[in-house]
């Protein structure tokens, strides 16, 4: 196990696959929207993460990723509001003025993102599975430098016939 000072978030949106939107629910994404941004500039960072989440699912647009991605950074979750951020770019058309912005807090938080890079022992069984917060990482995950929120992490390692090794 070898930390490079990272932490990651898993945290994706699925903008192409999502339902087309109804009347009903554009209203209720904007709600949403509206319901986070007072939240946010109350101070209320988790509700309003919690409200353009729901926003973004119901109706994705730039401006609801844009502030999803603020939101986490103001809860110190840097690897998780890179995600909305890089979603926004793909949904800003080109011209657009955010677009300048949010590639430039794209770079920033890059270079703060902490990393962490996960190694089997030699001789490790071939089953063994590795878990990062109780979420299994692939083969292609390990020995990579993968973005992690701060803070702690757990890594358990899972292998038959052997002990769980939880760090």
């Amino acid at each position: 196990l070898q930390e490079t000072g990272a932490v990651f978030g898993c945290f994706a949106y699925v903008v192409l696959l999502a339902p087309p939107a109804t009347a009903d629910s554009v209203q209720e994404a904007d709600n949403l929207f509206r319901e986070g941004r007072t939240l946010l500039k109350a101070e209320q960072y988790a509700a309003a993460c919690e409200k353009f989440e729901r926003s973004q699912r119901l109706d994705p647009g730039a401006g609801t990723a844009i502030n999803l991605g603020d939101c986490f950074e103001k809860l110190g979750k840097l690897a998780d509001a890179l995600q909305p951020y890089r979603a926004a770019l793909n949904l800003l058309e080109p011209g657009d003025n955010r677009i300048g912005p949010v590639k430039e807090q794209i770079a920033a938080l890059e270079k703060r993102v902490p990393k962490l890079t996960i190694k089997l022992a030699a001789g490790s069984p071939s089953k063994s599975k590795v878990l990062r917060d109780d979420v299994e990482l692939g083969a292609a995950s390990l020995g990579v430098a993968l973005q992690a929120n701060p803070g702690e992490h757990w890594i358990v390692v899972v292998a038959p016939g052997r002990v769980d090794a939880r760090h």
